[in-house]
């Protein structure tokens, strides 16, 4: 299996707009036009910075799509620490074994399961009490 690469980090934010202008400042480039991820409650704007990206992430419901009797996990992440580094994403060319090989060693994937992002690709959230207390996503490359 090929190395995995850095996809984006993550920065959980209470106001896309606000700090996309902020940051935009420091990097001397634009972020994507934010869009909607129904299946996280989410909106997210990408800015690309080689090969990697940093992903700024708006709370957009008040409860998790995928488990509803749960507060949405970015609001409930910035009222617990504020804005700020939310998860890294790594590139795996294939998200099924990269889930066995991890389980395999002990690391599994929260409750939530694989989902789609804003591109539909596959995506999966691995258990941060596995790992360090770091929140790392997989997401399988299109074909």
């Amino acid at each position: 299996m090929a190395a995995m690469k850095i996809a984006h980090i993550a920065v959980a934010v209470s106001d896309i707009g606000e700090t996309s202008a902020q940051l935009e400042k420091i990097f001397d480039c634009g972020f994507s036009v934010p869009q909607n991820v129904d299946t996280q409650g989410v909106r997210s704007a990408f800015l690309r910075l080689g090969e990697a990206e940093i992903e700024l992430v708006e709370g957009v419901t008040d409860h998790s799509p995928t488990m509803p009797l749960l507060p949405n996990p970015i609001r409930a992440f910035i009222a617990r620490h504020g804005q700020g580094l939310h998860h890294i994403c790594l590139r795996t060319e294939d998200l099924d074994d990269e889930i066995e090989r991890l389980s395999r060693n002990g690391i599994h994937t929260l409750p939530s399961g694989i989902s789609r992002n804003a591109d539909g690709q596959r995506v999966v959230f691995l258990n941060p009490g596995q790992t360090a207390n770091l929140l790392i996503e997989l997401v399988e490359d299109a074909p």
